[in-house]
């Protein structure tokens, strides 16, 4: 079987990049065909460069996140021509149901071929960050809005035209079917995250030792608005009073939302905590690993934000889960559907400064929660999300369309 995958922004990471790159690999594996279309990023990160050498990956467009998105767009539609005048395709796979969408559904009328689209999250930011970072007529509210409600229109194009919508929580399943847009309720699937329970190499990380020398708090993610950044910094800063020489590290690309980045930084030096608060930008994902393995605890503060972006099932809560790291996130999106709170982990609500502090200090002074939480936790993971057994369910769906 040859797939063909539609991946935006591959280089950059992310946990729906992870799991779309882990089943190319599985699928490779199990001698099916995967192409992978992406557009191109300033960079290339470790993760995409290992990639880039075991998986068959075009990068297409110039070497910029900025340069306009239709254009960037219009390019990766060629690309998919071209690919499909030079080899036979079986079925489409696309990891976002806007602009991507609208792609895999102008192939799918044009060579007639199955197209399965996967839901991590229920958000547009990616796009809208985009226009934010282009000249002032973009950035017109108005225009914004237009872009918005067009965004909607793709999305409801693409998703009434796939063969099969998996969806990696019941949170997106159910945020799917509440548009309105699908009348056959069974074409929308739920294959959850998985992570491969193998263990990970530390090498590539620096200053190993250094990292164990203080106890720190983590986040992993973007560092945009709707993830809670602001909640976090300010109750890092109570429990700061209890733990002085307590760290707080922060993981994730900052140049989404570089106006917001500013802010949050400005925030840190007025409140004192820039000694405290070190930011490492995105790094390699077996990196992560290891930071996830020496801290104190992960948190995931999400709030809900404008146009409801809101988080579907981040990741990263398995990777924690993975290294016995305990996590504490909101009650919000699909997050409550693995954890359970004093039970896989701590749920706070969203934006509640006092009950996160609470968690937090509840998390560092009781060793037996803490022990129980990371049992719990790593058994659920190995009942429910051995990613081996996930990736088979995506091949039954390949075949049953491909037959």
């Amino acid at each position: 079987m040859r797939i063909l995958f539609l991946l935006p922004q591959l280089e950059k990471g992310g946990g729906q990049v992870i799991q779309a790159l882990e089943l190319a690999k599985f699928l490779k594996k199990n001698n099916h065909s995967v192409i992978i279309i992406s557009d191109r990023s300033k960079k290339v990160s470790k993760d995409g460069l290992e990639y880039l050498k075991y998986l068959d990956i075009h990068l297409v467009g110039k070497k910029s996140y900025n340069y306009l998105l239709l254009i960037r767009y219009v390019s990766l539609f060629f690309a998919f021509l071209k690919v499909f005048r030079k080899k036979r395709i079986d079925l489409i796979q696309i990891f976002d149901p806007h602009l991507g969408g609208l792609i895999g559904t102008l192939i799918k009328k044009i060579f007639e071929i199955p197209l399965v689209i996967r839901i991590g999250a229920k958000y547009n930011e990616y796009y809208e960050n985009k226009i934010e970072k282009m000249n002032l007529i973009f950035r017109n509210q108005i225009f914004k809005e237009i872009f918005h409600i067009l965004l909607e229109k793709f999305e409801m194009m693409s998703l009434k035209n796939s063969d099969i919508i998996i969806s990696n929580c019941q949170f997106i399943k159910k945020y799917i079917l509440s548009k309105g847009y699908i009348q056959n309720h069974k074409k929308v699937r739920v294959i959850p995250s998985g992570v491969s329970l193998n263990y990970y190499k530390s090498d590539g990380i620096q200053n190993k030792e250094k990292i164990r020398e203080n106890r720190y708090l983590l986040y992993v993610g973007r560092i945009v608005y709707y993830k809670g950044l602001n909640t976090l910094i300010d109750a890092f800063k109570r429990v700061l009073s209890n733990y002085k020489t307590l760290k707080l590290i922060l993981i994730g690309s900052t140049e989404i939302n570089e106006k917001y980045f500013k802010k949050l930084k400005e925030k840190i030096e007025i409140d004192g905590l820039e000694k405290h608060i070190i930011f490492k930008g995105s790094v390699p994902h077996n990196d992560v690993y290891h930071y996830l393995k020496n801290a104190e605890v992960l948190i995931l503060p999400s709030i809900k934000g404008i146009y409801s972006i809101e988080e579907g099932l981040p990741n990263v809560i398995l990777e924690a889960f993975k290294m016995k790291c305990p996590v504490i996130a909101s009650n919000i999106g699909g997050i409550n559907e693995i954890i359970k709170d004093k039970e896989t982990g701590l749920l706070i609500e969203p934006s509640n400064t006092t009950q996160l502090v609470n968690k937090i200090l509840l998390l560092l002074k009781n060793d037996d929660l803490r022990g129980k939480i990371i049992k719990n936790a790593r058994q659920y993971l190995l009942q429910n999300r051995n990613i081996n057994t996930i990736y088979k369910e995506y091949l039954k769906i390949y075949k049953k369309l491909t037959s």
